[in-house]
C-alpha cells in the first residue's frame, strides 16, 4: 500500500511538471508519468520487501 501511494503521488507530481515543461502536451505527460510511476512502484516495493520482509 505504501509503494502504491508513493507511486501515485510521484506520478501526479511528475505529470504536473511535464505539463508545465512541454506546454500542455498531455500525451507525453501521461506516458512519462505512467512509466515513472511504474518504476517508482517497483523500486519502493523492492526496498520495502528488503526492509520489512
Amino acid at each position: 500500500m505504501i509503494a502504491f501511494f508513493a507511486a501515485v503521488g510521484a506520478s501526479g507530481w511528475i505529470y504536473s511538471k511535464t505539463q508545465r515543461h512541454t506546454g500542455g502536451n498531455a500525451s507525453k505527460s501521461w506516458i512519462t508519468a505512467a512509466v515513472s510511476g511504474l518504476a517508482i512502484f517497483i523500486i519502493f516495493w523492492i526496498l520495502l520487501e528488503l526492509l520489512i520482509g
